[in-house]
Parts: structure tokens; C-alpha cells; sequence
């Protein structure tokens, strides 16, 4: 019979039960998942392992065409590299196997879903704006949030991290097709580098401050007193025809003598250079939408808080099944991130009753987020057990599925605020992304009381 890929990795897994009584005590194992999908062992014994024949033909009857083709044990010293591989960012603990087996997929993109969490900020600083889908008003809605934090007195900085449908600069920055520049020339209003132009200058040692410089420039929506929206757009206004030239080198990874730097590694870097730089109270980041990688760099690792922008529809909630039960693989991203979400309804209709709405809405996202919940305490757990579960009912407000509505309004339908400046009047703006807002300000209150103790 085939054995297809999911069940691969389920016989694995029984496999490897069998074989923990059978390692030499203290014997490390790390398992490989190569770029093919096929899988094979490294132990750190001195002696080399291997399998018996009656072992190998269950392995071969288990993996099938997903067992690697030759040694299937390979023994790997320490001081040969072996705990490089076992110490390696990406090396997950495995359900119900010991620590001392680990597992490591080598994907082509997306590897970064399962990377360690960072511990949390005092202040929530970087907020991400993410979404499945297209479509649902996630940069306007992030545009709008930079207008009001602006209004508050916040310096704020706005970075458009959706490379491949480049689109916060033509919202906030003055946008004229007559004078979009293939040359030096630049265009009146826009910086003449974008986030692309850090990634492929970076490449060869030239991300210095000079071009950091030439990345920003502030917005004409600007706020109260020091309050003011600076702008990265992911495109500058010079050389625009080499533009698909410079995406195609952005997500290139390093290797390095002690280690491969990733992209996640470069665009962290990137941002403590710019923030460093232009020092804001609050950084917006605009999320490529999609099981993207470039999504798992900045909901795992750089973001503080994220909000998820979804509609009501089967292919929201596939989408974020796929992705939080790909999330659990990792328990302990899982503890650290899932604190971090807050689930937006994009788009909800003005008419609609708003708590009935929010209630429906939230029950069809609960059977997707309680993945990363905690399971109900047992009936004899003792009360602070009980306390520390993340746990939530499905009506709870408090809970990471309880919706933020934001809702559908025709004044934002073509988002152009610095032609149409009725999209930034104060009771169209409350009205329409009010309680989002609201989510804002308690998000980063929250944070500064953190830090003034």
C-alpha cells in the first residue's frame, strides 16, 4: 500500500516509540526530514547503529517511498556537528517522545512557524496586522490605527512587510503615475528606497544609516503636537523597473561561520536598526497575507501583539486550522505566541446586531483556537494548577476568538485619505473602527504600566 506523506510522519512516530528502550543510555537522536520529504536518523553514539533486518522492513513498510535511500542511522559525533543540528532553532520536541529526540523538517519557506518565542516586551511596541486572505481592509484598518495613534501624541512608524502586493505607500504618501521614476530621480513626496532596497543592500554589507534615511518619509496625516505617521513602504520612488529584481533576492538566507542567518534573523536585525534610527513609540507592521513566511517571522518572533483579520467563511477557519494545528507541533511556540493574537471580524456588516454577531462569529472561530488552549483541569487539580491553564469558554470576552468588530462602512471602500479626507473625520473613523482602536490603546497602556514597574 502508498504511504502518502501525513502518514508518514504518523508511523514515525511509532516507530520511534519502539525505539527509545532500544538507544544506549544517554544517546541523543535527531530526526531529518529533507527537502524531499524523505527521513532518516542521526545518533551521537560513537559506534555506529543500526537496524536489524526485521526492523528495517517494518521502517521501509512504515515510511515507504519516505524512507531515505540508504543509511537510514547515521551516527554523528558532537564535535562533528551533531548538537549544531540538535540545538538548531528549528529542532522540535516530539508528542509523547523524550527530550533527548528531536525533530527537524528542512522546508523551503515557513520554518519559522515553529522557531522559539522571544519573551514578550514590556511596552507592546510592534503591532502586526495579518490575515489569511486578501481583500478584508487589514491596511486600511492599519492605516487608520497609525491616524489615531498620531492623534494621541504617538510617533509612529508605518512598514509595509507585504512585499510581493506592495500597497501602505500609495495610501499614505502622495501617489502621482506621471511621476514614478525608473531613474535617481526619485518622486516628489516619496522616499527613494523601500523595505526591499534593506534586504538586498544588506546582502553585501551597505544597510548603513545613509540608506535608512533614504527608506522614510513622513505622511501628510499627521497627528496632535508631537503625534506624526513616518512611513517605510515596501517599494521606493526611484528605479521602480528593478523592483521584482530586488523581491526575488529579499528572503535570501546567510550562511555564516557559526550559523545559516535567515530571513527572520535579517528582518529582525533590520528592525532594530530602523527603530534605533528613527526612534518611534510604536511600530505598525503591515503582514503579508497567507501561510507565508514572512507572516511566521513577524507573528513568532517580532510582534507584540498581532491582529488577525478574518471574515466569517470556510475558508477563514480551514486556513487557521491548518495553521494552529501545524502551531502545536511546537508546544512551547505555542504558549508564547497564543497570549499575543487578537482575532479581528473585518468587513462586519453596520446593520447587523453587533453582539449577536459577535457571538456567532466567535463560536465558529473557537474550534480553530482552542487548539492552542489548554485543556480543562481535571476534577482533583489543585486550584493553581487551574489558574495557570490558558484555557477559555466560548463566549468569554476576554478570549483570543472573541472578535474585535470592525466594521463595513462605503466612506472606506476606495481608501484614499489624502484626496478624500472625510475618511479621516473622527466620528467616521470611531464608528467604523472604534472598538479596534479601543484594543489598541488598552494593548499598549497595558504595556507602558508594565514598564513604569
Amino acid at each position: 500500500m502508498t504511504v502518502r506523506f501525513d502518514q508518514a510522519y504518523e508511523n514515525l512516530l511509532g516507530l520511534l516509540a519502539g525505539y527509545v528502550e532500544k538507544l544506549p543510555t544517554n544517546t541523543r537522536l535527531v530526526v531529518v526530514r529533507d527537502l524531499r520529504s524523505q527521513i532518516r536518523l542521526i545518533v551521537d553514539t560513537p559506534e555506529q547503529l543500526m537496524l536489524s533486518k526485521e526492523d528495517e522492513e517494518v521502517a521501509e513498510a512504515a515510511l515507504g517511498a519516505y524512507k531515505a535511500p540508504g543509511d537510514f542511522i547515521i551516527n554523528l559525533l558532537p564535535q562533528a556537528g551533531f548538537s549544531s543540528i540538535f540545538d538548531a532553532p528549528e529542532a522540535i520536541r516530539l508528542p509523547n517522545l523524550p527530550a533527548n529526540i528531536r525533530f527537524v523538517d528542512r522546508m523551503v519557506t515557513g520554518r519559522e512557524w515553529l522557531y522559539p518565542v522571544p519573551a514578550q516586551s514590556s511596552q507592546p511596541h510592534r503591532l502586526a496586522f495579518f490575515g489569511l486572505k486578501g481583500g478584508v481592509g487589514r491596511s486600511t484598518a492599519l492605516s487608520m490605527t497609525a491616524w489615531h495613534l498620531a492623534q494621541l501624541e504617538k510617533r509612529v512608524l508605518v512598514i509595509d512587510l507585504d512585499l510581493e502586493s506592495p500597497g501602505l505607500g500609495n495610501m499614505l504618501l502622495p501617489y502621482r503615475s506621471d511621476l514614478l521614476s525608473d531613474d535617481d530621480t526619485g518622486v516628489p513626496g516619496w522616499p527613494m528606497r523601500g523595505m526591499v532596497d534593506w534586504f538586498v543592500e544588506d546582502a553585501v554589507g551597505q544597510a548603513d544609516e545613509e540608506l535608512l534615511r533614504d527608506m522614510v518619509q513622513p505622511t501628510p496625516i499627521n497627528g496632535i503636537g508631537r503625534g506624526e505617521v513616518i512611513v517605510i513602504p515596501a517599494a521606493g520612488g526611484a528605479y521602480r523597473q528593478d523592483y521584482v529584481s530586488k523581491l526575488s533576492r529579499a528572503y535570501t538566507d546567510f550562511p555564516g561561520q557559526e550559523k545559516t542567518e535567515v530571513f527572520g534573523d535579517r528582518l529582525l536585525r533590520a528592525l532594530s536598526d530602523i527603530e534605533n534610527t528613527l526612534k518611534p513609540d510604536i511600530t505598525l507592521l503591515d503582514s503579508r497575507a497567507g501561510i507565508h513566511h514572512i507572516s511566521a517571522t513577524i507573528l513568532t518572533r517580532i510582534a507584540d501583539i498581532s491582529y488577525i483579520f478574518a471574515s466569517d467563511s470556510r475558508q477563514t477557519w480551514a486556513g487557521l486550522d491548518s495553521l494552529f494545528s501545524h502551531w502545536t507541533l511546537n508546544k512551547d511556540s505555542v504558549r508564547a505566541v497564543r497570549e499575543k493574537l487578537r482575532l479581528v471580524s473585518a468587513l462586519t456588516p453596520a446593520t447587523s446586531n453587533r453582539e449577536e454577531w459577535r457571538d456567532a462569529f466567535g463560536e465558529n472561530a473557537f474550534d480553530s483556537f482552542a487548539r492552542l488552549y489548554d485543556e480543562e483541569p481535571v476534577a482533583d487539580s489543585n486550584q493553581d494548577e487551574a489558574d495557570d491553564l490558558f484555557s477559555f469558554g466560548v463566549f468569554e470576552d476576554d478570549a483570543p476568538h472573541r472578535p474585535i468588530l470592525v466594521f463595513d462602512n462605503p466612506v472606506y471602500v476606495q481608501f484614499e485619505p489624502l484626496l478624500n479626507t472625510v475618511q479621516l473625520d473622527a466620528d467616521n473613523a470611531a464608528r467604523t473602527f472604534g472598538e479596534l482602536f479601543d484594543s489598541v490603546d488598552l494593548d499598549t497602556a497595558q504595556g507602558e504600566a508594565n514598564e513604569s514597574h
